[in-house]
């Protein structure tokens, strides 16, 4: 499903749009949409430079969403600032949700700071509150909303970067309006990059996979690298971008550039990082790189795994992995398997797939797993703590409720001792 999202295209919309759709009317149960909508959320933050498509596609299936989620839980499902925004406008979420949501974060904060209900918002406990410091008066432009829906940097020169347009760069450098290590101002409107941090023009070439830019920049004398430069093209998917990177130094695919690969969905990078390392190399972490497959939602590169290492099928840090993020299609098929124990505590992570998926506030996956009869409900992990305290740790009163119902945990709790809020 994954796949239609992140190539959907001006020229192609109509037709994904329609496959998209058909998708959707198979998976009627809640959980099997959720496992959906996880992957447009996926899909957002790898590909932000496509978000009016995918903002379309919320709109198209907003009564989908009305029928089957809360506020609470589309804010679990969607993590990207346009999106709550949007889901928002479609009355989709309600302003508790969203102060939830801007407590994140300050760039979430900055960004929704329109919307809030700032007579309800409780500055005490938002825990990023003393880091901004907002002028109530003068803080929102005009065009605030269009530009947080854009996703995109509004800095001219970002946008010539992104449109990959040579001239028009040259013309800039020509003029002595910008210098090649320059960097481009940072934004809460842009989903490219970060807002905290303001990133040169080559990594902002390299990120948005602009090769003619890039190869540009990259000949220049003077002109200072970051060390993050790599990961910044593994991200932006450009092979020429990449080799080019790879020639000046081998090094940089490591673990963590093909961990990003795999993030980022660029598969074709993926594939060609694998057949540039050792054998001895991927074998030593090819676990690991199955683990973040689940967790993106990213099969074909897992298939790719799977073809070589076929003990992968069976591990358990990738059930753990899939109950993390929600993975319901992934969760049930680990749970069907012969011989296969859901219990088990990761060396990796230190914990099982129950206390896991307590502790990320999955509480969908939290029920398939009790329902399946398969699962110790009180099994610690190694801090000593069941799934009830990992939900109590992390507020998360809708898994807590429900923990407490079951007949397991009666001995466990003192009702009179519990107080479980109502949200």
């Amino acid at each position: 499903m994954i796949s239609l999202f992140l190539t959907i295209e001006e020229n192609n919309q109509f037709v994904r749009m329609e496959q998209i759709t058909e998708e959707i009317q198979k998976h009627q149960t809640k959980m099997e949409l959720r496992d959906i909508f996880n992957q447009l959320q996926i899909a957002t933050s790898v590909r932000p430079q496509k978000l009016k498509y995918y903002l379309n596609i919320i709109s198209k299936f907003k009564d989908i969403l009305k029928e089957n989620f809360d506020s609470d839980d589309l804010v679990t499902i969607f993590s990207n600032r346009p999106l709550v925004r949007y889901l928002y406008h479609l009355n989709l979420i309600d302003n508790d949700a969203l102060m939830d949501f801007c407590q994140l974060s300050k760039t979430n904060y900055f960004a929704l700071y329109d919307l809030i209900d700032h007579q309800k918002f409780d500055r005490q406990k938002c825990r990023i509150y003393d880091e901004v410091d907002i002028n109530d008066e003068g803080y929102i432009p005009d065009n605030h909303d269009e530009l947080c829906l854009s996703g995109q940097c509004p800095d001219p020169v970002a946008t010539i970067i992104q449109e990959d347009n040579l001239d028009e760069f040259q013309n800039l450098l020509d003029n002595n309006k910008i210098k090649i290590n320059d960097k481009i101002n940072s934004s809460i409107y842009d989903c490219i990059f970060t807002f905290e941090i303001r990133h040169s023009l080559i990594e902002y070439a390299a990120r948005t996979g602009s090769v003619n830019i890039f190869k540009y920049l990259w000949l220049q004398n003077n002109l200072k690298l970051d060390y993050m430069l790599g990961s910044y093209a593994t991200m932006g998917g450009n092979s020429e971008i990449i080799h080019i990177i790879h020639e000046e130094n081998p090094s940089f695919i490591d673990e963590s550039s093909i961990i990003t690969a795999i993030e980022f969905h660029r598969n074709s990078v993926f594939e060609y990082f694998m057949n540039s390392c050792q054998p001895d190399y991927i074998d030593k972490i090819h676990n690991k790189l199955a683990s973040v497959c689940i967790k993106t939602y990213n099969i074909e590169a897992y298939k790719m795994l799977k073809a070589s290492y076929l003990d992968i099928r069976h591990h358990i840090d990738l059930f753990i992995s899939a109950a993390s993020v929600g993975f319901y299609n992934r969760v049930k098929k680990f749970l069907n398997y012969d011989n296969f124990d859901p219990n088990k505590i990761s060396s990796k992570f230190g914990t099982n797939a129950l206390i896991k998926a307590a502790t990320e506030n999955q509480y969908d996956i939290v029920t398939t797993l009790i329902e399946s009869g398969k699962v110790n409900e009180m099994i610690t992990n190694i801090m000593n703590q069941n799934a009830f305290i990992a939900a109590v740790n992390r507020n998360n009163y809708k898994i807590i409720k429900f923990l407490a119902s079951l007949p397991t945990y009666q001995e466990y709790i003192r009702k009179d001792k519990i107080f479980v809020y109502d949200k």
